[in-house]
């Protein structure tokens, strides 16, 4: 085995995400123990608060094969409580971080020591966890930006604290990698040792909705053609008037949206999904399995990326783009930064008007020879080319 890895990840495992394939890349090879964080927000999310708090207060340790373990750290204690005064609020936040961040340093070595594990290589992708950097062996230590987090707050002060842990912290660890420009950009100068390295896609799971005889879903079984597709979850980054819009110009085209439907409680959000639902040809699914997801995009026409343009999504490198790409489907997105250079296999669209024109052409337009260029582009642009060029950086550094 070449490495022994400590992933400190931003979510729990039942709950898939890009950094998962990843990590299944990075076990390939190597031991790899993925550190989960409980649930934070969301209904989808919170069924799955029971089984992560059961793991962690019975000890229990997953094993997802044999070189890859899930270990359930202990709950964060609260950082942003409203009854705090504003005078001591950051003070009370970063205090509180720094003890849930060291009874979880203490909680995962036992758990690393029962395993009979030497980390050789500890990856974080929060700020949070750069407070980690030295306490697990004098292994490799990187730290993998995904978000720029503190945009995600509603409370200054709490991404004012995220970005001084950064700040205070980054220089300790061995190298960053950054998965955006945006993000490598924003930290080249903070660090002599940092790389891009973007997103990517699953290419062999996504591929399957072109190389599999896979079977039309039944619950889309029904639903008329062409279909324009979005697989994502439902949250504050998707731009529901712009989906509104693409539905109401379009009343023959069926509008599918696979993923779980945030709740939130700022104004306007539940207005915007009701009248979403109430158009007879917007179809929400919700949450499907992992697996069946090719399935779905094989009968897409579409694919859809319609985040809002915003301080928090233009540091986004969406990794929907290269699943979309797999699965061979024309892709319309809004003009997201990180996905300027990839013009030739995505259409952008810097209105709501060009976005309809945008989907309109790609159903007009679209050919064999298009699809087989934007299967090369996500065949380049798959998990295990990264994983590989994460590990190939951090040796480096070592040698």
């Amino acid at each position: 085995m070449k490495h022994t890895i400590l992933f400190f990840a931003y979510s729990e495992w039942a709950n898939r995400r890009g950094h998962h394939d990843l990590v299944l890349e990075l076990a390939g090879k190597n031991r790899v123990a993925f550190i989960e964080v409980m649930p934070r927000y969301g209904e989808a999310r919170a069924r799955n608060a029971g089984d992560y708090v059961g793991n962690y207060f019975n000890g229990r340790t997953q094993t997802i094969s044999d070189n890859l373990v899930v270990i359930p750290s202990p709950p964060m204690m609260p950082y942003a409580l409203p009854i705090v005064s504003s005078i001591w609020r950051k003070q009370f936040a970063q205090l509180s971080i720094r003890l849930s961040k060291k009874i979880q340093a203490r909680y995962i070595k036992k758990k690393i020591r029962e395993l009979g594990w030497e980390p050789t290589m500890v990856i974080c992708c929060e700020a949070f966890d750069l407070l980690h950097t030295g306490r697990f062996g004098k292994g490799v230590y990187c730290y993998r930006t995904y978000d720029e987090i503190g945009n995600f707050f509603s409370n200054r002060y709490i991404a004012d604290v995220i970005d001084e842990l950064e700040v205070k912290n980054m220089h300790k660890v061995d190298f960053v990698f950054a998965s955006s420009r945006a993000q490598f950009e924003k930290r080249k100068a903070l660090h002599p040792h940092i790389f891009l390295v973007p997103n990517a896609g699953n290419f062999r799971h996504y591929n399957e909705a072109v190389t599999n005889g896979v079977k039309r879903p039944v619950d889309i079984g029904d639903i008329p053609s062409p279909i324009i597709g979005l697989v994502s979850v439902i949250d504050f980054r998707i731009d529901l008037a712009l989906l509104k819009a693409v539905a109401l110009a379009h009343p023959e085209w069926s509008l599918v949206l696979v993923g779980p439907v945030r709740d939130y409680s700022f104004e306007g959000w539940e207005e915007n999904i009701s009248g979403l639902r109430s158009l007879q040809n917007v179809y929400f699914l919700g949450r499907r399995d992992f697996k069946s997801l090719p399935a779905y995009m094989k009968y897409f026409d579409v694919g859809l990326i319609p985040f809002q343009v915003t301080p928090a999504t233009n540091t986004m490198y969406p990794y929907k783009l290269h699943e979309y790409l797999a699965a061979g489907l024309p892709v319309v997105s809004t003009d997201l930064y990180e996905l300027r250079p990839h013009r030739d296999v995505v259409r952008l669209a810097g209105s709501g008007d060009e976005f309809i024109r945008a989907v309109e052409e790609e159903l007009e337009a679209d050919s064999d020879m298009k699809k087989q260029k934007r299967m090369e582009v996500a065949r380049q642009n798959d998990w295990a080319a990264r994983a590989e060029q994460m590990l190939c950086l951090a040796e480096g550094k070592r040698g």
